[in-house]
C-alpha cells in the first residue's frame, strides 16, 4: 500500500508537470524537491507512457509535411491556398520562405519541443540527479543511469535536427539548442550551445551510457532503450556528423545485438480493409497496435490517417513495395468507385486510411541501422557492400516474386546512391526521418536534392537544399520567456 501511494504521488506530479509546464521546460520554475528516492520509483519514470498518454504531444507531422512527402488536410487545397491569411500549414505546403517570420508568430507552442524537452526534464535528468543516492542494487542503478544518458542524447539529437541548421564541419559554429543536463539551474534562463557543442555533448552522453556496460541487449519493454538502441543512437549521431566509419561500426554493433527486420509481406502483418459500397476485401499491411519486432525504441506511435501522399514519393517507390501496394487507402472504403482525393482535397493524390498500424514515428528501428551501414559504405565508395545492406531492407519490403537483389546488379556509384535513396525514402515515409535524411544529404556535395510539390493548376513549389525553412522556429511561448533563445533560422 505504501508503494502504491508513492507511485500515485509520482504519477500525479508527472501529470501536473505535463499539464502546467513541459512546453516551457527550459524555463521551468521548480516548486519543490525531487521526491524519488529508490530505484523502483526512478525506474517508473522510464516505464511511463512517453507519448500521447503522457499528456505531451510529440507528433512529427510538421516535419513530415516539410519533407514534401505528404499533405495533411480535410479541406480543398486550392480554396485554402486562396485565403488571404496563410496558416502555418499552408506556409509549409508552399515552402514560402518570405513567410517564415509569420510561421514563427504562428508557432506559439510546439508539441515536439514540449515532448522532447519534457522527456529530458521529466525522465532523464531526474534519474541522473537522484540515481547515485537512491536506494537499490548497484546493477539497477547502473542500468537506469545508462538508459537516461542514452535517451538524453537521443532527444537532444531530435531537437537539433528540427531547430538547427544541418550539421557539417563548416556549420559547427552555427547556433544550436539549449543542452539540458541534470546539473543545470533551470531557474536561470539558459543559453544555446553551438551546433558542434551540442553534438559533442550528445556523444559524451551516449559514450558514457555504452561504456557503463549496464544495458541489456534490447530494452525491457518497448519504451525502454537497450544496448542495441544505445549503439543505434551513437550510429545516428555519427551519421549526421558525416563520420562514416564510426557510424558504420556503431550500426553494425547494434545489428549484432539485435537486428531483426519485420517482413511486411508476412501474413502475420497483413489485414483486410472492407469496402462500404460493394463489400470488397482488400489486403493491406497491418503493423498492429503495438510495437513491432523491429522496434528498438518505441516511445510513441502514429496512425496513418488522411495523409495525402505526394505522387512524386508514391511513384518513386519500387514495383512491389509493400507501402505502395498494400497501404490502406481511402479509395478502398468506396471500393474504388469514387476517388476520395478530388472530393476531399481537390488533389488526385492517394489518401491513407490506416487505423490498424502503429507506426514508430520518431523512435528507432533496426532497419535504420542497415541503411546507416549502406550510406557509410557509399561514402567510402564500396558499392557492392552498400547494396548488400540495402538489400537486407528491401527483401523485407518488396513482394517476393518481384524482388531482385541490387548487390552485383548495381555497379555504378551514382545509380547506387539513387537506389539507396529510393529505399531510404520509402522506409522513412511514416516517420520524421525522411526530414532528417534530406537535411543531412543537403550538407553533402552531390547528395543535395531540391524537393518539388506540384498541386497542379499552376500551384508548383520547390524547397532548395539551403532554404532556411529546414530550420523550424522555436515556439514563441518559450522564446518570449527566455531572451537567450533567439531564432536559429535568422542566423542561417
Amino acid at each position: 500500500m505504501k508503494r502504491n501511494k508513492i507511485y500515485s504521488t509520482v504519477a500525479g506530479l508527472a501529470l501536473i508537470i505535463a499539464a502546467t509546464g513541459c512546453s516551457d521546460f527550459t524555463d521551468l520554475q521548480p516548486k519543490g524537491k525531487n521526491l524519488l528516492t529508490t530505484t523502483d520509483q526512478l525506474e517508473m519514470l522510464l516505464n511511463t507512457d512517453q507519448g500521447y498518454g503522457s499528456g505531451v504531444s510529440s507528433s512529427g507531422t510538421d516535419m513530415r509535411l516539410m519533407s514534401g512527402d505528404i499533405i495533411y488536410a480535410y479541406d480543398n487545397i486550392f480554396t485554402t491556398l486562396a485565403q488571404p491569411n496563410k496558416t502555418r500549414s499552408t506556409i509549409i505546403w508552399t515552402w514560402d520562405e518570405s513567410m517564415q517570420d509569420r510561421m514563427a508568430e504562428l508557432s506559439n507552442s510546439d508539441g515536439q519541443y514540449a515532448g522532447y524537452y519534457g522527456m529530458i526534464g521529466r525522465v532523464c535528468n531526474p534519474i541522473l540527479s537522484r540515481i547515485d543516492e537512491a536506494e537499490g542494487a548497484d546493477n539497477v542503478k547502473a542500468q537506469l543511469k545508462a538508459e537516461a544518458l542514452a535517451l538524453r542524447a537521443y532527444y537532444h539529437f531530435l531537437l537539433v535536427n528540427k531547430y538547427c541548421k544541418g550539421y557539417s564541419a563548416a556549420n559547427g559554429s552555427k547556433p544550436g539548442i539549449i543542452y539540458m543536463t541534470e546539473d543545470v539551474d533551470i531557474q536561470v534562463p539558459q543559453e544555446k550551445k553551438t551546433l558542434q557543442e551540442c553534438y559533442d555533448l550528445m556523444l559524451k552522453d551516449i559514450d558514457e551510457a555504452i561504456a557503463m556496460n549496464a544495458l541489456i541487449a534490447r530494452g525491457a519493454n518497448a519504451m525502454r532503450i537497450g544496448q542495441a538502441g544505445a549503439y543505434a543512437v551513437k550510429a545516428l549521431i555519427h551519421q549526421n556528423m558525416q563520420q562514416w566509419n564510426e557510424a558504420e561500426a556503431a550500426a553494425k554493433r547494434s545489428i549484432e545485438l539485435y537486428g531483426t527486420i519485420a517482413n511486411y509481406w508476412d501474413e502475420s502483418l497483413t489485414g483486410v480493409t472492407t469496402g462500404y459500397f460493394l463489400g470488397g476485401s482488400y489486403p493491406v499491411i497491418n503493423r498492429g497496435n503495438k510495437p513491432c519486432v523491429e522496434d528498438l525504441y518505441f516511445p510513441s506511435y502514429s496512425t496513418d490517417l488522411f495523409n495525402s501522399y505526394n505522387p512524386e514519393i508514391w511513384d518513386a517507390m519500387e514495383t512491389g513495395h509493400v507501402f505502395h501496394d498494400r497501404l490502406s487507402v481511402a479509395d478502398m472504403m468506396y471500393d474504388y468507385l469514387m476517388p476520395v482525393g478530388p472530393s476531399m482535397t481537390g488533389l488526385n493524390w492517394q489518401i491513407s486510411y490506416d487505423l490498424n498500424s502503429y507506426w514508430n514515428e520518431y523512435g528507432i528501428r533496426t532497419s535504420q541501422m542497415y541503411l546507416v551501414v549502406a550510406e557509410a559504405e557509399l561514402h567510402n565508395h564500396n558499392v557492392n557492400a552498400a547494396m548488400e545492406y540495402v538489400d537486407k531492407v528491401r527483401e523485407n519490403r518488396i513482394k517476393a516474386d518481384l524482388y531482385q537483389p541490387l548487390k552485383g546488379a548495381v555497379t555504378d556509384e551514382a545509380e547506387a546512391i539513387a537506389r539507396y535513396k529510393q529505399t531510404a525514402r520509402a522506409e522513412e515515409v511514416f516517420t520524421i526521418y525522411g526530414f532528417i535524411n534530406y537535411k543531412r544529404w543537403n550538407q553533402i556535395t552531390g547528395w543535395e536534392q531540391t524537393l518539388v510539390r506540384d498541386f497542379g493548376q499552376g500551384q508548383r513549389f520547390t524547397l532548395s537544399p539551403n532554404s532556411p525553412l529546414w530550420i523550424f522556429p522555436f515556439p514563441t511561448n518559450v522564446v518570449n520567456s527566455n531572451p537567450n533563445l533567439t531564432q536559429n533560422y535568422l542566423e542561417n
